[in-house]
């Protein structure tokens, strides 16, 4: 919270530095304070960074916001190399209903983070969600074997159903 307080003054004298209203942003972020941090990052659009854009594709979607694919898409064409853009843009296509493209760009980021036991939950729930129980299966086993992961719960519940 301090650090919080620092990095505001410092932009109310200094408005147009765009890493401290990142680093507050991305504070925001990982404290929880989702409302914040879409504030902060929504003062920073419009733009084509895609941390940005990701970021705020992600609370987007946590919120139920329309905004978040046309964000993702923006995020992933921007840095269309980058898995972690990858898997958010493959998960809210998931969350609309867009199958077969979520499989597609969750696989692509599966193969980039193999170590990485969200990316594999959310290509297994794709899978699932896909009909394709083996590779379904496939990927939860693997997320689980990583573990440490906040779905954790429920990529075992999913696993438990196959």
């Amino acid at each position: 919270e301090r650090g919080d307080a620092v990095l505001r003054d410092w932009l109310a004298r200094n408005p147009s530095d765009t890493g401290a209203k990142m680093l507050l942003a991305s504070n925001a972020l990982q404290a929880g304070h989702n409302d914040d941090a879409v504030a902060q990052f929504e003062k920073m659009m419009p733009t084509d960074d895609p941390v940005i854009l990701n970021n705020l594709a992600w609370l987007y979607m946590q919120r139920g916001d329309d905004r978040a694919l046309e964000l993702a898409r923006r995020a992933y064409d921007n840095a269309p190399g980058n898995a972690e853009i990858a898997d958010t843009l493959g998960w809210i296509l998931l969350a609309n209903g867009k199958n077969r493209e979520a499989v597609s760009i969750l696989a692509e980021s599966a193969r980039s983070l193999p170590d990485n036991a969200t990316v594999q939950y959310h290509l297994g729930i794709a899978h699932l969600e896909s009909g394709s129980t083996a590779l379904a299966k496939k990927a939860l086993k693997r997320a689980i074997d990583l573990g440490g992961f906040p779905e954790f719960d429920q990529a075992r519940e999913a696993l438990d159903t196959l």
